[in-house]
C-alpha cells in the first residue's frame, strides 16, 4: 500500500503540479528555440508527453482529493493544449497535401 505524506499530499497532488508547472516551463523554452532546431522536436515529444501525463493526472487528482481548483485548471489547460495541437497537427497535414499537390478530393 502506497505511503502518504503526513500532510495528506500523496503523488497524485504533486504529480499534478510538478506535470502543471513543467508543461508552461516548456511552452516557454520552445518559444525561444528555433524550429528547425532537432532540440526542438524533442522538446515538442517531452511537452505533449507531459501535456498527456498532466490530463491524466488531474482527472485522477478529482476523483481522489477534496480541493479541486488546482486540478480543474490543469485539466482545462491541457485539454486546451491538446487541442489546439491536434487542431495545428491537421491544418499542417493539409498545408503540406495541398503543397505538394496530392490533396484529396471528394468524389
Amino acid at each position: 500500500m502506497a505511503k502518504k505524506m503526513k500532510n495528506g499530499k500523496g503523488f497524485l497532488w504533486i504529480s499534478t503540479r510538478i506535470g502543471f508547472w513543467s508543461i508552461i516551463a516548456l511552452w516557454i523554452i520552445m518559444a525561444f528555440v528555433p524550429y528547425e532546431n532537432v532540440v526542438y522536436a524533442l522538446l515538442s515529444f517531452l511537452w505533449i508527453g507531459l501535456t498527456i501525463f498532466t490530463f491524466v493526472s488531474s482527472i485522477l487528482h478529482l476523483t481522489k482529493y477534496e480541493s479541486k481548483a488546482f486540478a480543474i485548471t490543469a485539466l482545462v489547460i491541457s485539454s486546451i493544449l491538446l487541442l489546439l495541437f491536434i487542431i495545428g497537427m491537421i491544418i499542417g497535414v493539409l498545408s503540406l497535401a495541398t503543397i505538394s499537390g496530392n490533396f484529396i478530393k471528394p468524389i
